[in-house]
């Protein structure tokens, strides 16, 4: 199904785009429909992948024979590349991509997570098969090409555990254009942390993404649709208690921060050895608990942000111990 006004019969709005990153696009008029670079090179494939942006969500119905992978490999070239997966079922990274011959530090990635290559253990991340129906991004060092297999060894349905972060954190990958990945560890964590933490990202007061740990590392998918300062911290699932860290990531799209044998460092404590907590609810109404563990005595000083950012209370504590 090549012609883009067949394939998305009846969905469209003036003004909604359909592209094929990082080269295409067409564009819905009232008057023409679909029309754009997509359509004059050839239409959708099945061999790519598409980002549609709508003013108004809606279900997308198409009907067809099923493609046959081995009539339609994906050509990969080095850099990023947006693919489709062409199978009937849900299938391990490691077998859809087993046609590739990549190199450390290669992504996968949907809109919601990630996997990156490593020499020493294959696909590894958030990412760990890949759907039906779903897109992808590649990002390739060689190049090469991808014949998928006709079957693989997981069942269609897996559903993937839900993260537990307050209401009022949660995101929803359609409200950004794009987003970035980063592998990242707690340096100096060993000794406070429980193993419940989810890492949280946040540009301003509001929260752009979040992830849990594999096997200590933190895989984590950032959005925005600019490019702007990221801050974290880390959300106890089971206490509900948030950890300041202190590092500060540049939000670009499409960039990659870390990977799997050299982790993007984040840390618990300032320079003075203060670890800084606060409270089990955010926004706080009335009181709010400060804990810190000082290694050495220092000043201390407290100051209070509002949700717009702006520092509504300040308050030097002096030496503390």
């Amino acid at each position: 199904m090549s012609d883009v006004n067949q394939a998305l019969n009846g969905v469209g709005e003036s003004g909604d785009l359909i592209k094929n990153d990082p080269l295409y696009f067409d564009q819905y008029s009232s008057a023409t429909g679909w029309t754009g670079s997509i359509t004059a090179n050839g239409g959708i494939m099945p061999e790519s992948g598409y980002k549609l942006k709508l003013a108004n969500g809606t279900n997308l119905y198409m009907t067809g024979l099923p493609v046959d992978p081995s009539t339609h490999p994906v050509s990969v070239t080095s850099g990023w590349n947006s693919i489709g997966f062409i199978s009937q079922l849900n299938m391990t990274v490691e077998e859809a991509l087993s046609t590739l011959n990549p190199a450390e530090g290669d992504v996968l990635k949907s809109q919601k997570a990630f996997s990156m290559y490593d020499e020493s253990l294959g696909w590894i991340g958030s990412l760990t098969y890949m759907e039906p129906h779903v897109g992808y991004m590649l990002k390739s060092a060689n190049g090469g090409t991808i014949t998928y297999p006709a079957s693989g060894t997981l069942r269609s349905g897996i559903v993937a555990s839900d993260i537990s972060v307050p209401s009022n954190w949660k995101v929803n990958p359609h409200d950004y254009e794009n987003n970035m990945n980063m592998v990242a560890e707690i340096e100096n964590g060993s000794s406070v942390l429980t193993g419940n933490e989810i890492l949280c990202a946040f540009d301003g007061s509001k929260c752009v993404g979040y992830a849990r740990a594999i096997n200590g590392k933190y895989f984590i998918t950032m959005y925005g649709n600019a490019d702007s300062e990221l801050t974290f911290a880390l959300y106890d699932e089971s206490t509900a208690e948030i950890t300041s860290l202190t590092a500060m990531i540049e939000y670009r799209a499409n960039e990659v921060h870390g990977s799997v044998q050299a982790t993007q460092p984040l840390n618990l404590v300032d320079e003075t050895g203060a670890q800084s907590t606060f409270g089990a609810t955010n926004p706080f109404i009335d009181i709010v608990q400060v804990k810190m563990n000082l290694e050495v005595q220092t000043n201390v000083r407290v100051e209070s942000y509002n949700q717009v950012g702006a520092l509504v209370f300040v308050q030097e504590m002096g030496e503390q111990e």
